[in-house]
């Protein structure tokens, strides 16, 4: 099909960020566009689109999760589900758990050794089975709340408040998740480890058994920054640096909104029926992050694995195997020739549209992958407002400090407005410092949300595109009442 041809007001982009690949992220909706999907949640994709211009974290990509048409149709039958169904969504949850603990096990079982990755074919059979798991976890936790989560959100408030006179802000407190993010949780214990060791020691100096403890923090979080490529992974050093600047303060508070819930509940005698809903949309809200701790490791153990055995058989760097397919890369393995991956792989790091429909995976290359990636460019310069989900709510003003990696909090000054893709526990320092916080991605229960909240910080999610549109300098307004970050005045350096 000419995808090509249609007017990029048919797609919906789902993503778009710094280009880490179009495999194996395209991978996690491979069922998707199958009747499965049809089956399960009323509706399907007709196509999944990766378009990149550059590549890694020098490049860009736009990820197209089908057609507002499929769009609408998953979010609609989805909420009626959830309205008619009770426990629809926590028996979604119950797939992907039971996914998950398969998946760890696999992923288990290839860091310690126990599945050998030292012949072509236990390389092909790990690849395969790593495909797999994303698909199928995929399957059961995300389609629900990429599609879904807005219109889950609003239905049931819209549901709630024709039975009771719940007000806004009761509604938020008896949706939010009572478990706490796995940033969180990393958090917690880094801070109790703390409480163990000296800190004022460098690494040389420390005792066997603080190094013992620092190297088990590491073992178990040390792929947390990973994301999708790397390369930051935290090691023991990393890991007595964030304890160094880490305050006793820091480590946010457990979860206390039960307490609350139940009296909201109480007071409007809510029917139980009405409680497995609300306890659908805690599931929901929590179902994205329990997909980045799990997709985070099983990327980092990808590439640090599998995408290292292959990429040493066909001559090509790890991360280098995220811009090929399986096929093209088992048909090197298998050859021994990787003539064609290499011949390819200039054009693949330049600009390359991956589509992914019911005829399997499609790849345009050159100048009309670049006109496809541009056919969605936005002129940025005249936008001056954009809309996102409020994570924390207050209004504040302040200057755009745009971070897109923490390593760039150095440049973080007290009040500043931080604006990234997304955080994680590395940024905290930073935003500790900040007066508010926008991102381009995450849930109610993502670490910038769950922060913000503790540090009790305006906080807005969701705005897609927030780092093109803010400029280091920029004076804007922060409204996470309304969901609305507007720019009040562009920093000089930033005016045409």
């Amino acid at each position: 099909m000419d995808y090509f041809s249609w007017p990029k007001e048919k797609f919906v982009i789902y993503r778009d960020r710094y280009g880490y690949g179009p495999f194996p992220a395209i991978y996690y909706n491979i069922d998707w566009i199958t009747p499965r999907a049809q089956k399960m949640f009323g509706a399907k994709l007709t196509v999944s689109i990766q378009t990149a211009v550059g590549a890694y974290h020098e490049g860009r990509e736009r990820f197209i999760m089908g057609t507002k048409e499929d769009a609408d149709a998953a979010a609609a039958s989805i909420t009626k589900r959830v309205l008619e169904e009770p426990r629809f969504i926590s028996e979604l949850q119950k797939g992907a758990k039971h996914t998950e603990s398969k998946w760890r096990q696999f992923l288990r079982d290839i860091v310690s050794g126990t599945t050998s990755l030292s012949t072509v074919a236990q390389i092909k059979a790990a690849h395969r089975q790593w495909i797999w798991f994303y698909g199928e976890y995929g399957f059961w936790n995300a389609f629900v709340w990429i599609f879904g989560a807005d219109a889950v959100f609003n239905g049931v408030k819209a549901h709630l408040q024709a039975r009771y006179p719940l007000t806004h802000e009761e509604y938020l407190v008896v949706v939010a998740p009572r478990e706490s993010s796995y940033a969180v949780v990393e958090e917690r214990e880094l801070s109790a480890l703390g409480r163990r060791i000296d800190r004022s020691l460098p690494l040389e100096t420390q005792p066997d058994r603080a190094n013992k403890l620092l190297e088990l923090h590491a073992r178990k979080w040390g792929w947390l920054p990973w994301d999708y490529i790397g390369p930051d992974v935290w090691d023991a050093k990393k890991i007595l640096d964030r304890l160094k600047s880490l305050r006793e303060d820091t480590s946010p508070e457990p979860n206390r909104v039960s307490q609350k819930q139940r009296h909201i509940i109480k007071k409007y005698d809510m029917r139980t029926s009405d409680q497995r809903i609300v306890k659908d949309v805690q599931t929901l809200t929590l179902m994205p992050d329990e997909k980045k701790a799990l997709c985070t490791y099983a990327q980092f153990v990808l590439h640090n694995y599998i995408f290292k055995e292959i990429g040493k058989c066909i001559g090509i760097e790890q991360v280098q195997c995220s811009k090929f397919s399986e096929a093209e890369l088992w048909d090197a393995l298998d050859t021994g020739d990787s003539s064609g991956i290499k011949k390819k792989l200039k054009s693949r790091l330049e600009a390359v549209t991956t589509i992914y429909d019911a005829d399997g995976a499609t790849f345009i290359e050159g100048d009309a992958a670049i006109r496809f990636f541009e056919k969605f460019n936005e002129d940025t310069k005249s936008v001056t407002e954009l809309r996102g989900q409020c994570a924390s709510k207050g209004r504040v003003r302040g200057r755009v400090t745009v971070l897109r990696n923490p390593k760039q909090s150095i440049k973080m000054k007290s009040g500043d407005i931080i604006v990234t893709t997304m955080t994680t526990p590395d940024y905290l320092m930073a935003m500790k410092m900040a007066a508010a916080i926008v991102t381009e991605e995450g849930g109610l229960t993502s670490h910038a949300a769950i922060i913000a909240r503790e540090l009790g910080i305006p906080c807005i999610i969701g705005t897609k595109i927030a780092t093109q549109v803010f400029k280091n300098g920029d004076m804007v307004e922060v409204d996470a009442e309304k969901g609305v970050v507007r720019i009040i005045a562009r920093a000089a350096s930033n005016q045409s």
